[in-house]
């Protein structure tokens, strides 16, 4: 892979070691390789910052105990996964402390990974709900990715399609493209032509794109409730605070939202809270009494903001856990 471009500047992250973390994370998500579950997956990594094995990213686990200790499974795309932060920093590891320190014991596999939407995290939990015991508690942490790739389709057109998608769709166009044009070169004496092209769709405004990406959201919501129901494991499904939804306090982007761009991104992002199905825990507004630095760009936060989201989860967490009977 070609070496990872330079550290960009944040208030966010004052550390030193900062363009070291960056390059580490850089490395490891310069990997992906094709998965027939999930589209794709990214090797496992060892690093001073970042380690992924098994497709689990390393987290924060309390120490031996004569307690009941509680598995989580805790899915979501890179801010479930912990961009930008070392394994320490991330949501799951630092619930597990804020747990730990109420003397309850989370062991969470982190099986979140950048890119990852909802429709990929179900595939993977329906895949382990058939190869792996069932947990005490799954988490599936989302908001960012559903809305990109609704607002990539609407960028060419298909801003409707509310078929499962992930980040990998433009990659996957270009595939298919690059075939049916190999396929007509090969048919070019064939009989017959092609179907009139149908006319794209007109490129939809911020609360129609909402729209479409929660309508998806929610049926994948449904498929993963059918599938945890025969095992009777308890779900929490958060949406994610972003940048729309947080006050300028907390804001250090590197690159900021054009005025226009980010007016759409509120209404998008406003849309898709109240496109919400009952019972999801919303975070978009955790971050409202907050001051100093947490949000470098649009979707992810610093070791600070997933601290704050930890806490806000905590509770919540450790009671759906804790509703299961022991087995």
């Amino acid at each position: 892979p070609a070496p990872p471009t330079a550290a960009p500047t944040s208030a966010a992250f004052p550390e030193r070691t900062w363009p070291q973390r960056w390059a580490e994370q850089a490395n490891f998500n310069a990997r992906p390789r094709f998965d027939a579950t999930t589209v794709w997956r990214l090797d496992d990594f060892e690093g001073r910052w970042v380690n992924q094995r098994d497709g689990r990213r390393a987290t924060w686990r309390p120490p031996p105990c004569s307690c009941r200790r509680y598995r989580v499974w805790w899915f979501g795309g890179s801010a479930a996964w912990g961009f930008f932060q070392t394994d320490d920093e991330t949501v799951p590891s630092q619930l597990a402390r804020a747990a730990w320190a109420d003397g309850v014991a989370l062991d969470i596999e982190n099986l979140a990974l950048p890119g990852f939407s909802m429709s990929q995290e179900m595939q993977r939990f329906a895949q382990m709900s058939v190869s792996e015991p069932p947990p005490d508690l799954a988490v599936f942490y989302d908001g960012a990715n559903e809305l990109f790739v609704q607002e990539f389709r609407n960028n060419r057109g298909d801003g409707a399609d509310e078929s499962p998608g992930t980040y990998a769709d433009q990659q996957l166009e270009r595939l298919m493209r690059a075939g049916t044009a190999t396929q007509r070169w090969w048919a070019r004496g064939a009989s017959g032509g092609p179907a009139p092209a149908r006319p794209d769709d007109p490129v939809l405004d911020a609360p129609d794109v909402a729209r479409h990406a929660m309508a998806r959201y929610r049926r994948q919501v449904q498929l993963v409730e059918r599938v945890a129901a025969p095992a009777s494991v308890p779900l929490l499904f958060v949406w994610q605070p972003v940048r729309s939804t947080a006050p300028d306090a907390v804001a250090a982007e590197w690159d900021p939202m054009a005025p226009p761009d980010a007016a759409w991104h509120r209404r998008l992002a406003a849309a898709a809270r109240r496109g919400l199905p009952a019972g999801v825990v919303d975070l978009s507004d955790v971050f409202d009494d907050e001051r100093g630095p947490i949000l470098p760009d649009w979707a992810h936060t610093n070791g600070r903001g997933s601290r704050i989201v930890a806490d806000a989860l905590v509770d919540e967490v450790v009671r759906r856990a804790s509703s299961r009977p022991a087995r």
